[in-house]
């Protein structure tokens, strides 16, 4: 993100003293992920005036700018999520450097030199400066703290609460989004609030999603791509693009967490096509668009449709107790009357293949499956099969998150075992889980 330095010392003109210079390149290498300038500015300083007695509590202060510039490279990379053992010990963590951070400096703030003149000057300055650091790594040892909290969610066999993780966000934000605003600081706060931005509307935008709400899912998305863009400026990308947003390349500078959340992003954009492919589909080159996606989860239908012969496949949504009336694809006045479905209507395929429809004859078996197997399906990683003997269909049933379910039909008898019908079906459920996404927080990206 480009920072304007020319703002930045706005504030502060009146007492500008020379150590300024060196926090206004130094904070704004942290806001552009620069944070290898950003330690060996630090540092070179550090050399030059350690000597001097009057620097002291400047000498002290760099020596802390400088675990600072370590920190967040360790926190941008991602790697204290997955931590090694050294000599037999795990690595320490990272809101443990964090929290020894805002120990070290809140002694910096009580124990510093009052001296007269202009030392006096340049420790009430510096000491304000450092309470505004303060402020900073106590809000990212708190986002540590969320990051740990995704991490082995990813392994949860049971819904997430997203509510509760967006609550956590909110918080995050009411609690110190004004905590650290002196200008010259204003390089990292930026990058501080777009990032918690960012996992607000990617959070908002699957809680949503979880509701089949179109609108409110579009907006928040639109929202993401907006942010990511912002927070991104300074990141060199790769020519192609996935779903609306560049995926950075690979090289030397781009944090693994950006990395994650654009690709946080283009897998809810992946999975908005699937679950509002009735409302898109009437787009002009749609099929172009969803073969630039993550996951072109129409395609894999598709191609699984084929092989497998199957009579159809299906995503379906349970309505019962939902958050809104039911109203089908496509846009629809706020205010226009729905009745409430009930019966076989209130699970609506909300995609199929081949058939915009599915078979109607065929869906009480599927509602009962649904009904009579609640239980079992509470587990998401369980694939449920039926062999109806009656009309010869076989049926394979999972749920994916919330009220969403996949369901597969076959027109003669299949083996509960055929790993082809397994295997998709587990891989269906496991993109399409938004817990999925929380893996990539503990891996490289």
């Amino acid at each position: 993100m480009a920072v304007n330095t020319n703002n930045v010392s706005s504030e502060h003109q009146s007492t500008s003293v020379p150590e300024q210079s060196i926090l206004e390149v130094y904070f704004v290498a942290l806001g552009q992920y620069n944070y290898d300038r950003a330690k060996e500015l630090v540092e070179k300083e550090r050399e030059v005036v350690r000597s001097q007695s009057n620097y002291s509590t400047w000498v002290s202060m760099l020596s802390m700018l400088s675990r600072l510039a370590v920190a967040e490279k360790n926190y941008a990379s991602l790697t204290y999520l997955n931590p090694k053992w050294l000599f037999g010990k795990k690595e320490q963590s990272m809101r443990l450097t964090y929290t020894g951070l805002v120990t070290d400096l809140s002694s910096f703030e009580i124990n510093g030199p009052g001296q007269p003149g202009a030392v006096q000057q340049i420790n009430s300055f510096l000491s304000h400066i450092c309470k505004q650091i303060h402020n900073f790594c106590e809000a990212r040892a708190e986002t540590v703290e969320f990051y740990d909290k995704l991490c082995p969610m990813v392994n949860q066999r049971t819904d997430v609460d997203y509510g509760e993780l967006l609550s956590i966000v909110d918080r995050l934000t009411a609690t110190h989004g004004d905590h650290f605003h002196h200008p010259l600081l204003s390089p990292i706060k930026q990058c501080f609030t777009l990032e918690l931005e960012v996992l607000q509307s990617l959070l908002k935008a699957h809680h949503h999603m979880l509701d089949w709400l179109f609108l409110p899912t579009l907006l928040q998305l639109h929202n993401v791509h907006s942010k990511l863009e912002n927070l991104g400026a300074n990141i060199r990308f790769k020519e192609g693009k996935k779903s609306g947003v560049a995926i950075p390349s690979k090289t030397v500078g781009v944090p693994p967490l950006y990395q994650w959340l654009a690709r946080f992003k283009a897998a809810q954009v992946s999975k908005f096509s699937l679950y509002f492919y009735g409302s898109l589909c009437k787009q002009a080159d749609l099929k172009g668009h969803l073969s630039n996606l993550l996951i072109d989860y129409r395609a894999k239908i598709i191609a699984f449709h084929k092989k497998a012969d199957a009579m159809n496949v299906s995503l379906v949504y349970d309505t019962n107790n939902a958050k809104e009336v039911f109203k089908g694809h496509g846009y629809h006045h706020p205010d226009s009357p729905h009745e409430v479905p009930t019966g076989l209507d209130s699970y609506p395929a909300i995609f199929s293949y081949p058939e915009e429809k599915p078979p109607i004859k065929l869906w009480p078996m599927v509602v009962m499956l649904l009904n009579s197997k609640a239980a079992e399906l509470t587990d998401l990683d369980r694939v449920i099969y039926s062999f109806d003997k009656t009309q010869s269909m076989t049926y394979f049933v999972t749920r994916l998150e919330g009220r969403f379910s996949l369901v597969v039909i076959f027109n003669f008898k299949k083996s509960e075992r055929d790993s082809y019908i397994k295997l998709f079906m587990q891989e269906m459920n496991l993109n399409l889980r938004g817990s999925n996404m929380f893996a990539g927080l503990g891996q490289k990206s």
